[in-house]
């Protein structure tokens, strides 16, 4: 887009009508499905918008998004550590998704899964396999939890997925006492609970990150 660059100019002479009608240009473009947010992103630091860098920074949040549009940084004459304050971005609201999966150790036990909710921990330990009684719940719990730890980025997306649900994630050591329609179905839905947690998750983590990872140098 040229915005950047007749923004510019429009500041360079104080055409305030001119920057004003461009600024809302560029605000339409924050949740464009065929924008590119990173060159979003890049723009905004260009222009020292502060707002609009994190609102362009926040639709980066999945990695083919990020790597489209990092090629283009030259373009826009940013500075390596804008570039870097992004990656950092990414890096935190990773690890903050994931976090949630790391204590696979712990998952044989329900009751040491924070987030799961109370409600949930009784449905699971009701339906607790009969054969692996080392596992508080149905056998697939372990698998589907590891299954997820394993993703690339964990999110709402992905917790319902083939690859999650499948013969290679939570029912790839299932018994068949725990293939049943009604545990399968129960699988079904707790993916549904968890897909509402990490899209919860996502939210708070957007939300929290502290806009020093995007300021300005």
């Amino acid at each position: 887009s040229e915005i950047p660059s007749v923004y510019e100019a429009a500041n360079k002479y104080q055409m305030s009508k001119a920057m004003w009608y461009l600024r809302g240009e560029l605000d339409k473009h924050v949740h464009g499905t065929s924008t590119n947010p990173v060159a979003l992103y890049f723009a905004a630091c260009r222009l020292k918008m502060r707002r609009l860098a994190e609102d362009a920074a926040r639709q980066t949040l999945r990695p083919e998004r990020l790597l489209d549009g990092l090629e283009g940084a030259d373009s826009f004459g940013v500075s390596a550590g804008c570039i870097w304050r992004l990656l950092e971005y990414h890096r935190q609201c990773k690890a903050a998704v994931h976090a949630l999966f790391d204590n696979s150790a712990a998952i044989r036990n329900v009751d040491n899964v924070m987030w799961i909710s109370e409600e949930w921990k009784r449905k699971l330990q009701e339906s607790r396999c009969s054969l692996r009684y080392w596992i508080y719940g149905p056998c697939w719990l372990e698998g589907y939890l590891d299954a997820m730890g394993k993703e690339e980025w964990p999110s709402g997306a992905t917790a319902a997925s083939e690859t999650v649900l499948g013969p290679k994630g939570a029912l790839q050591n299932t018994c068949n006492l725990c293939q049943t329609p009604a545990s399968v179905f129960l699988m079904i839905s707790f993916s549904k609970y968890v897909q509402e947690v990490l899209e919860k998750r996502e939210r708070e983590v957007r939300s929290t990150i502290h806009v020093r990872l995007l300021s300005f140098c």
